[in-house]
């Protein structure tokens, strides 16, 4: 069943700002009407219209909500396995810079004679 409704009243039936409304009447998508300087607009205003709106809306924001869930727990376990994969580089580099420092020492036992004679004795 359809009435005229004043604007406020229009806009929360159908879940819209006043804004919006004034927005569809400009563009000639609502009928609207002025008596005694007040504009009304013609609604369908049967309940089941609305709550089957208002049903329909949160069904959408609850699967909205479950579809961030679960990209944050995707997103979690992401950062998990990189913080382990860095924990295992650390690891490595830090064995890296064990071998090159024993390599290092190794080096320095002999002097520069001794590793000049090794070359030209080899060859």
């Amino acid at each position: 069943m359809k009435k005229w409704l004043p604007i406020s009243e229009a806009a929360s039936k159908l879940g819209i700002s006043d804004r919006a409304l004034y927005y569809r009447i400009e563009k000639g998508k609502v009928e609207s009407k002025i008596e005694d300087g007040n504009r009304f607009v013609r609604v369908d205003v049967s309940e089941n219209v609305s709550e089957s709106a208002s049903e329909t809306v949160s069904e959408a924001f609850q699967k909205l909500f479950e579809e961030k869930d679960a990209r944050i727990q995707q997103l979690e376990s992401q950062v998990e396995k990189l913080f382990s994969l860095l924990a295992i580089s650390e690891k490595n580099v830090a064995n890296l810079s064990n071998q090159n420092q024993l390599l290092l020492e190794d080096k320095r036992k002999t002097s520069f004679w001794q590793r000049f004679k090794t070359m030209f004795a080899g060859a």
